[in-house]
């Protein structure tokens, strides 16, 4: 490799000493170096699309799971209706698909109101009510009582609706254990009869077993679980086959060699 001469090291040590000499004289002189930026692709932008796995394209939704992303959607509007263009931009759901419309048609959940000329798409729930007193009328009109769970989402507010009225006294609730829910009856005041105070601590002090343990404590105290004669149904096990000796398996035996 050729040494560079003195001539050579002589002007760059000058060049050094002039930048720094004029730096630090006027620190305006020092030029930022700019970078232009690198030009963004959908590859490398670095951001991550929610609707991909691992940064790749979505599979295209089946039509079942379609229709069940359009029933919450819908549901979360509180009875607001949408059209076909605002749903499909909200949703994705393509109308234009005739197996998806079908099920859309089809589905219990999906009221479709084409009384403007125009298809028009909200949620339909079990029963149509919206405020604290179309509550309290259904459950009046329904003294067999209603499950909690089939009026949740009739709107929004309903759970704190129906939690004023039973604060109020004006429903009562009954705990379901088979569905771990609660079903709504109307708390007819007329029924409602006065006891003396002494009754009502004979009462307190009654102590009810557990409904596990019911069964037992009754046997224990020599009651007993009575049906009438067409209720007592008696299972009668089948008798079962004899079986037969087993077969004892064979050794197994390699052949013998002379």
């Amino acid at each position: 490799l050729r040494q560079p001469s003195n001539k050579m090291l002589n002007t760059n040590h000058m060049m050094g000493f002039s930048s720094n000499y004029l730096a630090r004289q006027n620190p305006a002189l020092i030029r930022t170096p700019v970078l232009s930026a690198p030009t963004l692709t959908p590859y490398n932008t670095g951001i991550r699309d929610p609707n991909r796995i691992n940064n790749q394209i979505p599979k295209k939704k089946s039509n079942q799971r379609m229709i069940f992303d359009v029933v919450n959607h819908l549901k979360k509007l509180d009875g607001q209706s949408l059209t076909t263009e605002e749903l499909y931009q909200q949703t994705g759901a393509d109308l234009k698909n005739q197996a998806l419309l079908e099920l859309l048609e089809g589905n219990p959940k999906i009221r479709i109101d084409n009384s403007l000329g125009y298809a028009r798409f909200s949620y339909k729930p079990m029963y149509e009510v919206r405020t604290s007193d179309q509550v309290l009328e259904l459950l009046n009109s329904n003294q067999d009582g209603i499950d909690k769970l089939d009026l949740i989402d009739a709107y929004r507010n309903v759970d704190n609706d129906i939690k004023a009225l039973y604060e109020s006294k004006q429903i009562l609730k009954v705990k379901n254990t088979d569905k771990a829910t609660e079903i709504l009856y109307p708390n007819e005041t007329k029924m409602n009869v006065e006891m003396l105070p002494e009754f009502r601590e004979l009462w307190k002090r009654v102590n009810v077993p557990d409904e596990t343990d019911l069964q037992q404590e009754m046997v224990r105290v020599g009651l007993k679980k009575t049906l009438e004669k067409d209720q007592i149904r008696l299972y009668k096990r089948p008798p079962q086959k004899e079986r037969k000796g087993k077969r004892k398996a064979k050794k197994f035996q390699p052949d013998s060699h002379p």
